[in-house]
């Protein structure tokens, strides 16, 4: 108990660290303290258990060996600290002292590293989700999110006024104006373009229907200054992609990374509403499937693999409990499971039997019979599940080499 409460006080004495200002002395000394406390049990610990050599020895218990890892963390403090290094790796380990100390949470623990195997699978499968949309998304977006509105003329040098080659809102590119190209269904074409503003003022007379000689005039209201924003008129793939180049599917690596934000619900209506605006109203299917898969159900998975070991582990203690009268119902319902278990398999040999006469008065069918099981044999052997496996791995590895920009001749060697 006296363990515990000094974790307990260490961990809210690390709460109270700051950085900047450094340890206080009294901070200091508290951390000398609780390090000689720790060196002073584990001492203890050795002299009664002794360190190796037997079953019940220290270092035969894993969180034994666990506290003297940490102790290991807070030598190698110290030892930095002696150099004029301030490195406090222990800052991340001492509180898990509590854990062996807490046979609670020891037993809590034990079962979350009992799920690692499963939970590993979860996560192939995750992984796996991942790619396939990834791969999905290159294939249908690559290169989209560079649609920019650009001037459908060189009007900078036609009437001297200094505009950008691209249509870029007050936020620049944080939020940029994606367009979508003539005869696609995105949502936002460069009609949409906002009217041009000069100093806060919304500008409003249209230079295709007066055809200004100059700039308009410091100071001009809006129905005097040109609506420059109106030769933003052709929509071509050449800007940048969103977020400084980061969001994006022009190839399977950027997709990726795309598709782990969507997944993770971090800002997943942004990368849906570009992909609308440039592509069609319909991508959001897509997305909201994505999501659903990718985020609800993997993770809901995950809360079952976790629910389904803890559940067998309490089972497995309730019964250890119960002791035998839970021995002895076992025993009553393994027998009787072994009694349906006999008068099921006569049967089965009773149809198995009947089944050969009929086989040996048709020919036909046993010469099916025999085709089936040799058909059936090769689909169930190694070399035929290998093969199918390199297939589908070739075509995975073939779609995710796609990239937007790459050579015309390469596209022809790629599947779809």
């Amino acid at each position: 108990m006296l363990s515990v409460v000094i974790v307990l006080l260490n961990c809210v004495k690390q709460g109270m660290y700051d950085p900047c200002k450094g340890e206080s002395p009294i901070q200091e000394v508290m951390d000398h303290l609780v390090f000689a406390y720790f060196v002073m049990e584990m001492v203890i610990k050795m002299i009664a258990l002794g360190i190796f050599g037997h079953s019940r020895s220290y270092l035969s218990n894993n969180w034994h060996k666990f506290d003297v890892f940490i102790m290991f963390t807070e030598v190698l403090d110290y030892i930095v600290l002696a150099f004029g290094a301030n490195f406090n790796i222990s800052y991340a380990f001492t509180p898990m002292r509590l854990i062996s100390r807490e046979p609670s949470m020891r037993e809590f623990v034990s079962i979350l590293l009992g799920t690692a195997t499963m939970l590993g699978n979860v996560l192939l499968l995750y992984i796996f989700v991942i790619h396939v949309f990834a791969v999905v998304g290159v294939q249908l977006w690559a290169g989209t999110l560079r649609h920019r509105c650009f001037l459908g003329q060189d009007i900078p040098t036609m009437y001297n006024v200094s505009l950008s080659p691209y249509f870029s809102n007050t936020y620049g590119e944080k939020t940029p104006f994606t367009c979508s190209l003539d005869g696609t269904s995105g949502m936002r074409h460069c009609k949409d373009v906002p009217p041009y503003r000069d100093d806060g003022m919304v500008c409003l007379l249209n230079p295709l229907v007066y055809n200004p000689v100059a700039p308009p005039v410091a100071g001009a209201n809006n129905s005097t200054c040109f609506n420059w924003n109106v030769y933003y008129n052709v929509c071509l793939p050449d800007g940048p992609n969103p977020n400084k180049g980061a969001l994006n599917f022009d190839n399977v690596g950027y997709a990726w990374i795309t598709m782990f934000q969507v997944v993770t619900l971090e800002g997943w209506t942004t990368v849906m509403y570009y992909i609308m605006d440039v592509y069609s109203f319909w991508s959001f299917i897509f997305f909201i499937l994505t999501t659903v898969v990718g985020s609800s159900v993997i993770m809901n998975v995950c809360a079952v693999v976790i629910a389904t070991h803890f559940s067998g582990a309490m089972r497995r203690d309730t019964e250890r409990q119960q002791g035998g009268a839970m021995s002895i119902k076992q025993l009553c319902c393994k027998l009787l499971n072994r009694l349906k278990q006999i008068i099921l398999e006569r049967h089965q040999k009773r149809s198995q039997v009947s089944d050969r006469q009929t086989e040996r008065t048709a020919s036909y069918i046993l010469l099916w019979t025999t085709i089936h099981k040799k058909l059936e044999k090769i689909v169930n052997s190694k070399v035929f599940n290998g093969s199918i496996m390199f297939a589908i791995f070739l075509s995975i590895l073939t779609m995710a080499v796609e990239f937007h920009g790459q050579f015309i001749f390469s596209s022809y060697s790629l599947p779809g």
